[in-house]
């Protein structure tokens, strides 16, 4: 008796709908491929209970007539090719036919469908795959599709989804990918019944930059252009200073198509070169426009990857373009170093009180190996076993108070003393880092912050830490997210606060032109001794340097 045995139909469709629907996230790509293909002015989508409640999605696109709307969720149906020879001039978003199959045998699908020229539209029911049942309805002239209990017939596919955060936020990446490409359309997104975002058609990239990914993201980008033959890119890339620590923000885009091709991005970060931190990563927009017979993009059912037929050209061409556009730029770092003033009155004043200051002026012991002079009032220069050491008084002092200072302000946090706020604070987060803030709003209260959700990707600050009660709350929530972003979770200090830390250790330290005592300058090197890991100053300046004896023989022609 054979093993080998036929699966039934429903099986198959099960299977296929894995390869094509991972997550809520993978029903909305889909959808908006099909509302963006039917020429839709106009797009919204709600979603509830991170999509596997209902997702809807309703357009005012082309319509479906009854005849179509009965073959549209069956597998392998579709509008958009019709040969093979098609697969090699592929114009829209969809063509394999999978989607609203895929869809139907794993959920309730409901859609209603009307042509502009018809008087009234159709709707159709599927559960699991099979139809149940078909009637007229009247709506406006488009596209309404509903989805409900997703996964409901494959519990494991649900056992295996992530958190609501983590779904929520592949839900935005999906929206915020279509909406950079297709600024003609008007979006607008609801979740909870409440608008979370509305873009309006006929954005520029720069408005829909700010909108999605944080006010000034634009200022704090280049635009660059080029063109070669058939193919031309186009874009923004960050500059340098505002690279980041994650790839969350960066887009690329065939023939307006999202996609993702790594080639792509290590091209992009080679052309900066030396003028970001190897670890960090540029954040860019790309567009790459060239002829549909030049692009493989049946790779994969997801259809996100996709294959050039002449990658190094374009890779070439992209790289070129990035590295002309930043060199023909002041890629000067700006140094915003602009403390809390207010911050200064309470409570970071009170460090000053809590902090038993190193003085310079106290009693030396012994000698390292000779006198040390002072060279301009500013740099005091030490002989050692080792040759000559160098140090910058002003930032060996300054590095010294701030390491005290800062180690108060951590002992003061700890204490975890809740400030209420007269009056509360709205902050409005970025949409792509609003499913970040449901994940980590738990992080935020264990720190003090008495925080919720204010409706629209608004939330509500009535409470914070002590040590906060001066800040500017709106950027201090914002910095401490890029902070989660890059490294998942919140650095020991924030950066307004170690910049008035850093302020308070600037203004306290001996300056630069003070003239200092040999006993003076001998307390100094025997506190950096002490403390050994010390390179820097707050700013980044060097502290000290080493001129060795063999680095002074060769100067003196002793040796080669």
């Amino acid at each position: 008796m054979s093993e080998i045995r036929s699966l039934p139909q429903d099986v198959v469709d099960r299977i296929a709908a894995g390869e094509v629907i991972e997550r809520p996230a993978s029903v909305i790509k889909e959808l908006l491929e099909n509302a963006i293909d039917a020429h839709s002015s106009k797009i919204a989508i709600e979603v509830e209970d991170v999509g596997l409640g209902l997702i809807r999605i309703a357009d005012d696109g082309d319509g479906m007539s009854k005849e179509d709307l009965l073959k549209c969720y069956l597998s392998h149906h579709t509008s958009k090719i019709k040969s093979d020879e098609d697969l090699h001039t592929i114009k829209s978003l969809g063509f394999r036919g999978e989607a609203l199959g895929s869809i139907a045998s794993i959920s309730t699908l409901v859609i209603k469908s009307r042509k502009h020229t018809a008087e009234f539209g159709s709707e159709i029911v599927i559960q699991g795959g099979i139809l149940e049942s078909e009637k007229p309805v009247g709506i406006n002239p488009g596209t309404i599709v509903e989805v409900r209990n997703l996964f409901f017939n494959v519990p494991v596919r649900k056992r295996f989804l992530n958190s609501p955060q983590t779904e929520l936020k592949h839900i935005m990446e999906v929206f915020i990918d279509y909406a950079f490409a297709f600024r003609t359309i008007e979006f607008k997104f609801s979740r909870r019944g409440s608008t979370q975002i509305f873009l309006k058609k006929s954005d520029t990239l720069p408005v829909r930059l700010n909108a999605l990914l944080g006010m000034n993201v634009a200022e704090n980008m280049y635009y660059f252009e080029t063109s070669e033959g058939n193919t031309s890119i186009k874009g923004y890339i960050s500059k340098p200073q505002f690279c980041r620590y994650s790839r969350d923000t960066q887009f690329l885009y065939v023939n307006n198509r999202p996609v993702t091709v790594a080639s792509v991005a290590k091209a992009v970060k080679t052309a900066y070169g030396n003028l970001i931190d190897t670890k960090a990563f540029p954040s860019y927009v790309i567009f790459v426009e060239t002829e549909p017979n030049m692009v493989d993009v049946n790779i994969h059912p997801r259809k996100k990857e996709i294959r050039f037929w002449n990658e190094s050209g374009i890779l070439q061409l992209l790289q070129k373009v990035v590295n002309e556009t930043l060199l023909s730029n002041d890629n000067t770092y700006v140094i915003d170093y602009v403390y809390d003033k207010k911050a200064l009155k309470t409570p970071f004043l009170k460090l000053k009180d809590t902090v038993d200051t190193w003085n310079i002026k106290g009693l030396s012991e012994e000698d390292i190996s000779g006198e040390s002079i002072q060279v301009g009032d500013t740099y005091i220069l030490f002989p050692s076993r080792e040759g000559l050491i160098l140090i910058d008084q002003h930032a060996a002092h300054e590095s010294i108070l701030y390491e005290q200072y800062l180690k108060a302000f951590l002992d003061i946090t700890k204490e975890k003393k809740t400030y209420p706020l007269r009056t509360p604070v709205i902050v409005d987060i970025p949409l792509s880092k609003q499913a970040l803030m449901y994940e980590t709003v738990k992080v935020f209260e264990n720190l003090g912050f008495d925080i919720t959700e204010f409706g629209s990707g608004s939330w509500k600050v009535t409470a914070v830490p002590e040590i906060f009660n001066s800040h500017d709350i709106v950027s201090l929530i914002l910095e401490l997210m890029e902070d989660i972003a890059a490294v998942g979770k919140i650095s020991d200090i924030d950066k307004r606060s170690e910049k008035t830390v850093s302020y308070l250790a600037c203004r306290g330290a001996i300056k630069a032109g003070e003239r200092l005592t040999s006993e003076e300058r001998k307390n100094i090197l025997d506190k950096l001794e002490e403390k050994n890991y010390i390179y820097t100053c707050p700013h980044g300046r060097p502290v000290k340097a080493v001129i060795t004896i063999q680095e002074l023989e060769r100067l003196f022609k002793r040796r080669k």
